[in-house]
């Protein structure tokens, strides 16, 4: 089955949403820029050659239109390569070439429509002046499941604890779900507060301006870190021989149940990303780069979505 059959066969906005994420709207705002950036890429791979510009084999994925399918096809539902040249009426080692090529298209063409979130900072003033227009920050962690690897070294330090092997990465949104942050991935073993500290040097100013809500799994965060509100739960205490049943009051459980409620947002936005199989699925590709790709473009496809709504 070629790529135009099944564009053919694309007859309801549910079925494209199935298979890109994207509706016709959205896809038909986003496939201009897409096209223009292949058209760059057409063109630098010709700058130092004599052949003219459409010479040669011609491939079998030829239109713009098909290219981007292919390329959010393959991120939404993550098949294999050889799935998705099958699918796509090509080889598996075509649809992995196709694949490659298209994701830094893909990644500029996000870029062009500010969707893509941040992922670094050199200082506390530059992230400030990148989310000035926001008072209120979600932070949180999200993990996915990866493919177990022979070395023992690498499997003891992707081991979770949840009896599988997982990378994990913080995530900052805000109170509309948007995704303004994906950090560095870490393997399994490291703690969601200690990757932060890792990323975010803990004395320095980061969050001064802003009211951050997060988990349990962010205690200490008050010792670290000065904000201009925190927002987290309070913990349960342990029992003890003073205290054989350990309570929260009833204000306690009524200010836990308010963080949660705002918090759970954040929990929304990487529910977002993954929609998109490639940030959910147990990962198996070979390159490392992949992940970094995976992670950025899913968050900008879910931004794109809220935009573009």
């Amino acid at each position: 089955m070629s790529v135009k059959e099944i564009s053919e066969k694309i007859k309801t906005e549910r079925q494209l949403r199935a298979i890109t994420g994207l509706n016709y709207k959205q896809f038909s705002i986003l496939l201009p820029v897409f096209s223009q950036y292949m058209e760059e890429m057409k063109q630098d791979k010709h700058k130092n050659k004599e052949r003219k510009i459409g010479s040669g084999n011609k491939g079998a994925i030829e239109t713009p239109t098909e290219k981007l399918l292919l390329i959010l096809f393959y991120l939404r539902c993550y098949p294999t390569f050889d799935v998705l040249g099958f699918t796509f009426g090509i080889s598996g080692d075509s649809a992995h070439k196709y694949v490659y090529r298209l994701f830094e298209v893909a990644m500029k063409t996000l870029y062009d429509f500010g969707v893509l979130p941040h992922i670094n900072f050199k200082t506390p003033e530059e992230f400030q002046v990148a989310f000035k227009e926001f008072d209120t920050l979600l932070i949180d962690a999200t993990e996915r499941a990866v493919q177990r690897s022979t070395d023992y070294d690498i499997q003891n330090a992707d081991y979770s604890g949840k009896k599988q092997q997982t990378h994990k990465c913080t995530i900052i949104s805000t109170l509309t779900t948007y995704i303004l942050y994906v950090g560095v991935i870490f393997r399994g073993k490291n703690h969601d507060y200690g990757m932060f500290k890792q990323e975010f040097e803990s004395g320095l100013n980061w969050f001064k301006k802003f009211r951050i809500y997060v988990d349990l799994g962010y205690l200490g965060f008050a010792d670290h870190y000065k904000t201009k509100e925190l927002f987290i739960p309070y913990k349960k205490p342990r029992k003890s021989k003073n205290n054989p049943n350990p309570m929260l009051t009833k204000e306690q459980k009524e200010h836990n149940k308010n963080v949660s409620r705002i918090r759970v947002k954040v929990e929304h936005a990487i529910g977002g990303m993954k929609r998109y199989k490639c940030f959910s699925d147990k990962y198996r590709n070979k390159i490392d780069d992949t992940k970094s790709f995976f992670k950025i473009l899913s968050a900008g496809l879910w931004n794109f979505n809220l935009v573009f709504n």
